[in-house]
């Protein structure tokens, strides 16, 4: 199994121009305090589980947690 490091800078908000590397899949976006990456709790553009980047080995992909943002 390869392993991969994915990026996530953060280009607005509290963490505005911080970068995070994670190698631990899957890896949770949104508002809610559980989430890897953790968005601000009052940014309505995101739901509290938004989205999930999962990899399985060979391929990366976003997959959207049927959020209403």
């Amino acid at each position: 199994m390869d392993v991969l490091e994915v990026t996530i800078t953060h280009i607005t908000g509290r963490h505005a121009g911080q970068r995070q590397a994670y190698t631990a899949f899957p890896v949770t976006i949104g508002r809610a305090p559980v989430n890897t990456v953790q968005l601000a709790p009052h940014d309505t553009r995101a739901s509290a589980r938004h989205a999930e980047l999962i990899f399985d080995g060979k391929n990366l992909y976003l997959k959207d947690l049927n959020s209403t943002n």
